[in-house]
């Protein structure tokens, strides 16, 4: 029942898109460049999942169904440390351009966007406790006369959908070496959950006869409200292009802002220790009918039951801080997402590609930290130049895998992901 509810929590991590890496021409996986376009389109997928303890293949199960034998459980305990992260991002948008700041015959004010983005994304990002991972995944059996911690358990799920503004070059310095963008966004808020549990243990005695179980937690759900979601935000960001000549460096911040949240079930338990729940006070008429069903469910009930009450109240969004500069022959970015589970990520990406062959180039990548540990990617991507200047079309279509161990030793290492895109250009 507990694997059910957690595989039922994993599928709502399914959905996400980084606003910042589609509208922004300096990241790596960004579409095309926005820089003198007449037209532009462009399309996104991205699945993304991560952590520090669980193999890829609990991950897998987890997230898209599967039995998962004793012995698989058992061997991936051995990879759980004392205190674990992960997480999820996957999503999907779809972007265009509407005008270009170096198409001066238009005319257009200054206050029409140079393009928007329309997208449906989550994020959930956690912590969790070796306790919290065998309670979850092989009960209390095994561990008889031990006690189980279960503290420092976290979990954050966001899910939204969004529309996004982008202004290119809001500001150009003389130089033309700096350059700033800025962005804003309205977002729906179509779920919003999170968990945070302070303090708990579980201690099973060695004959079966009790149980001592205690906790402090607190917990908010809004569930979903099909489309009119639970609350709506604002939300905004900036992107600085310094030494824009050269070798630029990238300063970018984005979704920084808010939701207000209406609505949401609160639930809340302070407990300063244990209770205890004595399984032998049961008697033997008792247990050859149901009453003691019920019984076990009203006294756990009354002592471990939280407390239940609605609130309504604005929550800080899951910004995106992103920075990238250039290392000798190497493009060194630096990511960070607020989200539970989530360490700043340094991604080394060469310069140049490795040629397949004309219009087709393969990029390999390093990533430390994140919700994972390290990942090896690869990005495979294709780019076609049609017709001349004026009238010239430029087709631009990548694949990358994210996490190429978790896909090759999924019992072992963790941390796979996928991130398709697209983008069909006039200049």
């Amino acid at each position: 029942m507990v694997s059910l509810n957690m595989k039922r929590i994993c599928n709502l991590g399914l959905i996400l898109f980084a606003t910042s890496q589609v509208l922004s021409a300096n990241s790596t996986d960004s579409l095309t460049s926005s820089k003198g376009y007449m037209s532009l389109v462009n399309a996104r997928v991205l699945l993304e999942s991560g952590g520090s303890g669980m193999n890829q293949y609990m991950m897998n199960r987890l997230g898209f169904g599967g039995y998962m034998s004793g012995d698989k459980i058992e061997n991936a305990e051995k990879y759980i440390h004392a205190n674990n992260r992960f997480g999820f991002v996957a999503g999907f948008s779809l972007g265009a351009g509407i005008h270009s700041n170096t198409d001066t015959s238009s005319h257009v004010s200054n206050w029409v966007p140079n393009s928007v983005l329309v997208g449906q994304n989550t994020i959930v990002g956690g912590n969790y406790t070796l306790g919290a991972w065998q309670t979850l995944f092989r009960g209390n059996a095994p561990f008889l006369a031990k006690k189980l911690e279960l503290g420092k358990t976290s979990f954050t799920q966001f899910q939204t959908r969004e529309v996004t503004a982008g202004w290119d070059d809001v500001y150009t310095s003389s130089s033309k070496n700096v350059f700033v963008s800025v962005f804003l966004g309205v977002s729906q808020l179509l779920a919003y959950r999170n968990l945070n549990l302070e303090s708990g243990s579980l201690y099973t005695d060695s004959t079966r006869n009790y149980v001592d179980a205690g906790y402090s937690a607190e917990y908010t759900n809004t569930g979903r409200d099909g489309l009119r979601g639970t609350g709506w935000g604002l939300k905004t960001g900036f992107n600085f292009v310094i030494n824009a000549q050269k070798k630029p460096i990238v300063l970018a911040i984005y979704d920084l802002g808010f939701y207000q949240i209406n609505g949401a079930q609160y639930l809340e338990k302070k407990m300063s220790g244990t209770v205890r729940i004595q399984q032998s006070e049961i008697g033997v008429q008792s247990l050859n009918s149901a009453d003691w069903i019920e019984y076990l469910r009203d006294t756990v009930n009354a002592s471990l039951a939280p407390d239940s009450t609605t609130v309504s109240k604005a929550i800080l969004a899951p910004f995106y801080v992103y920075s990238s500069f250039h290392l000798g022959n190497f493009n060194m970015q630096l990511e960070y997402r607020y989200i539970n589970g989530y360490l700043p990520r340094l991604s080394i990406v060469p310069h140049k590609s490795i040629q397949l062959f004309k219009g087709m180039g393969a990029t390999p990548e390093l990533q430390l930290g994140g919700f994972d540990t390290y990942n090896l990617n690869f990005k495979l991507q294709y780019y076609k130049n049609y017709g001349k200047l004026g009238n010239k079309r430029v087709v631009n279509v990548y694949a990358k895998i994210l996490g190429i161990e978790a896909f090759a030793f999924p019992q072992k290492t963790r941390g796979a992901g996928v991130s398709l895109g697209m983008s069909i250009a006039r200049f």
